[in-house]
């Protein structure tokens, strides 16, 4: 599953895992999620086609939610505060992953936190995308 996230910054595309993790890096930075409003999707005699009286707020759906602008930036904010606990891995790590995990050349697969997830060249990159998507105002979740 892919996050599509549409707003002035144009459209970011996210592999689920990433997006998940990238939530979950920035609230344990400080991001206070506000929640998001519900999709605003109208009939044809634009009324609202659904009642979304009971929305959850969610980040986690692609139900077309808007993110505010102001929860964008907070979101950005906490990112890039985490940026910099972020190691970059050395070449060594990258091209050779395990060689250090204890047994030679052998990689044991565990879950990593979103510090570990992000400190790969391709993912941490991805991150900065957000963060600069992020700063360019609110965005839909779709």
């Amino acid at each position: 599953m892919r996050f599509k996230l549409h707003g002035r910054g144009g459209q970011l595309e996210l592999p689920a895992a990433n997006w998940k993790r990238a939530l979950e890096l920035a609230r344990a930075y400080g991001w206070k999620p506000e929640g998001t409003d519900p999709p605003d999707i109208r009939d044809q005699d634009d009324d609202p086609a659904c009642d979304w009286s009971g929305w959850s707020g969610t980040y986690t759906e692609c139900e077309y939610q808007h993110v505010r602008a102001e929860d964008a930036a907070n979101l950005a904010d906490a990112l890039e505060l985490a940026l910099l606990d972020i190691p970059q891995r050395s070449v060594i790590e990258r091209d050779a992953p395990g060689v250090f995990s204890g047994v030679r050349g052998v990689s044991v697969p565990r879950e990593e936190n979103p510090i570990e997830w992000f400190h790969r060249p391709a993912r941490r990159a991805e991150l900065v995308r957000l963060m600069g998507f992020c700063r360019t105002g609110g965005f839909e979740i779709g």
